[in-house]
């Protein structure tokens, strides 16, 4: 994900590792001459919902932290752990409104598990969450151009927008 973000940030990383001295990391971003602008409280603009939302992320951290934002706007939101526990899921409960996944997860990754759900259930609305910017997720191949993209890591206000505008697609 640092990787991701510091590269997206037209920036460069360093990594320098000796055994029994430690490592040093150094990450070096551009200047920017842009005055820093005070964002709006998110909350006050979010977009909620009431939907049921299949949130799919192998992190237990990341998976809880996403859980308390949708919750918080308002969604019902069901967890699993990854994509073969979200296919158990779905298949004792498909009254989902969206799936919300990581893309890169051991075993069944969320572009694979995208593409079984759009064939499966094709009412579905599906938003893929990646540590990698969007650009770097699509050339990886596995990502379908129709499928729609929240780089991580991401605000709240991001969240809400992406979620609301996938599910009113």
């Amino acid at each position: 994900m640092v990787y991701g973000f510091i590269k997206q940030s037209n920036g460069h990383i360093k990594i320098y590792s000796e055994i029994g001295r430690g490592t040093t990391i150094r990450m070096y971003l551009p200047r920017s001459d842009v005055s820093v602008l005070e964002d709006r409280p998110a909350s006050a603009s979010a977009p909620v919902g009431s939907e049921r939302i299949l949130l799919v992320e192998d992190d237990p951290y990341v998976r809880g932290a996403v859980l308390r934002q949708l919750r918080g706007l308002g969604y019902t939101v069901t967890e699993a752990s990854d994509g073969q526990d979200a296919l158990r899921r779905l298949e004792r409960d498909a009254g989902f409104d969206m799936m919300l996944s990581d893309v890169v997860m051991p075993g069944l990754d969320g572009a694979s598990l995208a593409k079984i759900v759009i064939r499966r259930w094709p009412a579905m609305k599906i938003l893929l969450m990646s540590g990698y910017s969007e650009r770097a997720t699509r050339s990886h191949g596995t990502v379908e151009p129709e499928m729609r993209i929240l780089s991580k890591p991401f605000r709240r206000i991001d969240l809400a927008t992406r979620v609301r505008d996938t599910l009113d697609a």
